[in-house]
């Protein structure tokens, strides 16, 4: 790794392209979710969902990893290392990280010219460009999945650990164990129990005599 790699901040133009990349990557994780606890009666239905929406998950997965690597290898980041962290090999790396779509995505994140002539470069860094104007939406999406995903997946034990940028609201979650709960029976409010006291009185009364 090169040193100004290693020293300068991530420029706001990547995080904002990849928060986008992550709020559609939650939204298929999602339908995967949603597909598997679906009530479905027969297997085929059920194998059907499943493969299609994991199928999405992972093809939204790749475009994130594509973005990050592209990026990487864009700073200096030297290809063995960038390729030991994916664990892939030099002709896997290259395969994810020389797609026209996103080179141009990437160089638009970067405030590059786009890199290519052709059409679909010129969509991608348009595309991209878009997504830029729209940072602050992102890193609250963002944010706001990430906060909901730790009261199902961080315990009270690593709260304070390394999860420094939960809220308020979900640290007090997560210590006292709120989560959702199913529907609770109605509780019978004082006035329906004097009601029900008062209409009982005339049968009690009957009996005692």
């Amino acid at each position: 790794m090169t040193a100004q790699a290693d020293s300068q901040a991530v420029p706001d133009g990547i995080k904002t392209l990849v928060q986008s990349e992550l709020n559609a990557l939650s939204a298929r994780l999602f339908d995967v979710l949603s597909s598997s606890v679906k009530s479905i009666g027969e297997q085929e239905e059920w194998l059907f969902g499943q493969l299609i929406t994991v199928d999405q998950l992972r093809f939204q997965l790749e475009s994130v990893q594509g973005i990050l690597a592209t990026y990487a290898l864009a700073e200096g980041i030297d290809r063995s290392r960038v390729a030991s962290w994916i664990d892939a090999s030099q002709k896997e790396l290259d395969w994810i990280t020389t797609g026209t779509w996103t080179a141009a995505q990437v160089a638009a994140a970067r405030g590059e010219k786009c890199p290519d002539s052709n059409y679909e470069a010129h969509e991608a860094y348009r595309g991209a460009k878009a997504t830029l104007t729209r940072s602050e939406y992102y890193a609250e999406r963002t944010t706001l999945i990430a906060n909901m995903l730790a009261v199902a997946h961080i315990s009270r034990s690593d709260l304070e650990e390394q999860h420094g940028w939960l809220s308020d609201r979900t640290r007090k979650a997560i210590k006292y164990g709120w989560s959702l709960q199913p529907k609770r029976a109605p509780v019978i409010k004082p006035a329906q129990t004097a009601d029900q006291g008062e209409a009982s009185s005339p049968t009690d009364a009957t009996a005692a005599a």
